[in-house]
Order: structure tokens, then C-alpha cells, then sequence
């Protein structure tokens, strides 16, 4: 995927979805504890979801009624332009380029990245791991 590839969908969210606090059986959606969703392409303008794994599924009509809408032809870009990354996660990245980890031929893309200052590397969480031994440590 390329940076055009990515749209803004809260528009077309707006558009479409209509009912967003209660479903089919009038129940109060409580939308932060929803675990599961499922959409079946034989049942369009219906979004299953579900609060436990071993639930049945509920049903929200996610259509207004009515009239269909024009929807629009063309969706925005999600962002204006590419995204920062850090000055260091880009330093790491061209020092991969350098041993070769990184392909050669991807080099040029790599150095044309914008950093930023204020760009913000998000690590992933820690995990427990065993070693040989048994014994547990933590790994980045």
C-alpha cells in the first residue's frame, strides 16, 4: 500500500450509518465493551456484534430508512501529506540500508522519508518470555 491508498471513512461512516445507540431489539449499544463484529456480505446494512465470545450474535440496522442516499463518488485522503517518523527510527532505518538488511533498491524511499522532532516511536508492549532455564525475562 502507498499514501494514496488511505482514505478518510469517517465521512462515508456518517453517511451510511444511521443508528449507533440501539439495536434491532431496541437494547442500548454499549459500544466499549463490543469484543466481536460481523458483517456477512448475505445480510448488507447489518453489523452483528457481540459483547462475550460465547454470545449470540445482536443485530444493528446500520441503514436509515427511507430513501437511499447519493453517496459520495470520491473519499478524502486520510492525511495531507506522508507522515514524520523520528530522526532516530530514520537513522536506524539507513544504517540497515547500509549492512544490506534493508535491499538497495528500496534506499532512495528510505532517505526521502520526512522525520519530524515531535514524531513519536511507539513501541510494542513487552512480553515474558522463558529462557532455557525456565526462568522468565522480559523482552523488547
Amino acid at each position: 500500500m502507498t499514501f494514496p491508498d488511505f482514505f478518510d471513512l469517517k465521512v462515508l461512516a456518517d453517511l451510511l450509518i444511521k443508528s449507533r445507540t440501539k439495536d434491532e431489539n431496541k437494547e442500548k449499544v454499549n459500544w466499549l465493551k463490543v469484543k466481536s463484529f460481523r458483517f456477512r456480505k448475505d445480510n448488507p446494512g447489518r453489523m452483528e456484534y457481540k459483547y462475550h465470545h460465547s454470545d449470540n450474535y445482536k443485530t444493528i440496522s446500520v441503514y436509515s430508512h427511507g430513501r437511499p442516499q447519493n453517496l459520495p463518488i470520491t473519499l478524502p485522503a486520510l492525511y495531507k501529506r506522508t507522515l514524520p517518523i523520528s530522526m532516530q527510527k530514520k537513522k536506524d532505518l539507513l544504517k540497515l540500508c547500509r549492512q544490506g538488511v534493508i535491499p538497495a533498491t528500496f534506499r532512495p524511499w528510505y532517505e526521502k522519508l520526512p522525520t519530524s522532532n515531535t514524531a513519536q516511536d511507539f513501541l510494542p508492549p513487552e512480553e515474558e518470555e522463558e529462557d532455557e532455564s525456565g526462568e522468565e525475562f522480559l523482552q523488547n
